[in-house]
């Protein structure tokens, strides 16, 4: 009788948590709040795990921990418990571009994992022109006001200096009228008192009082000449 050999199975292992551990698989949650960051050093992805039992019990003593980060720019703080002391989290920043698994596992208990994408800096754009362009602007446009100020002011001073002389000049115009006006009233009182002298334009001539003929002083007569006839007052 042949004997045909039978074929070992083979069995596959599967995650499952070992006993000693008490984080169940299934009431446990890991969630990241994006997938994708600037490779900056500064943007971070936060990973946000909770760890529970079977029954739904949360776990506080296990410390959750992150793997598949390179050696080279990725970094990773710490899991600590947020607030509420329910669940852990970590923050992950690159310093290299490109795509990295991560997983994350408690009490060598591999609970999830998940792909992020490092994203190359966009180099910033350069603002010194138009930062010195705008500031120049700026500049100017206080200047031009600063002049346009000046330039009200000044008129308004031309102003005020024209309108000054020429109320001086009316006030003028009002006094030499009224002095005119009492020299017209003296002469028309006493015409022979003050007499008018046109070529003043109204300014009155003081009287000249001429004494006496017999109270004047006589002159000597020039040589050779005979002496002049007394000369009687006009009445």
């Amino acid at each position: 009788v042949a004997i045909v050999p039978t074929a070992t199975p083979t069995v596959k292992p599967t995650a499952i948590a070992t006993p000693s551990s008490k984080v169940s698989i299934q009431q446990s949650t890991v969630a990241f709040n994006k997938t994708s960051a600037v490779a900056d050093g500064v943007e971070t992805i936060t990973a946000s795990v909770t760890l529970r039992t079977e029954s739904g019990e949360v776990i506080k003593d296990i410390v959750p921990s992150i793997d598949g980060l390179r050696t080279t720019g990725d970094t990773s703080s710490p899991f600590a418990l947020t607030e509420g002391g329910e669940t852990w989290e970590s923050h992950i920043s690159s310093t290299v571009p490109g795509l990295i698994t991560t997983t994350i596992t408690a009490d060598t208990v591999t609970l999830a994992t998940q792909d992020l994408t490092f994203i190359e800096p966009v180099a910033p754009a350069d603002t010194t022109t138009d930062t010195n362009t705008g500031m120049s602007f700026t500049t100017m446009l206080l200047i031009g006001f600063l002049l346009l100020i000046l330039l009200l002011l000044l008129l308004i001073f031309i102003w005020r200096r024209l309108r000054k002389h020429d109320d001086e000049e009316q006030e003028g115009e009002y006094t030499d009228e009224a002095a005119y006006t009492d020299d017209q009233t003296a002469v028309q009182e006493d015409p022979n008192a003050y007499p008018v002298d046109p070529a003043t334009q109204g300014n009155t001539v003081p009287p000249v009082i001429v004494a006496p003929v017999d109270q004047q002083e006589q002159q000597p007569p020039a040589s050779g000449q005979p002496p002049a006839a007394p000369q009687t007052p006009q009445q």
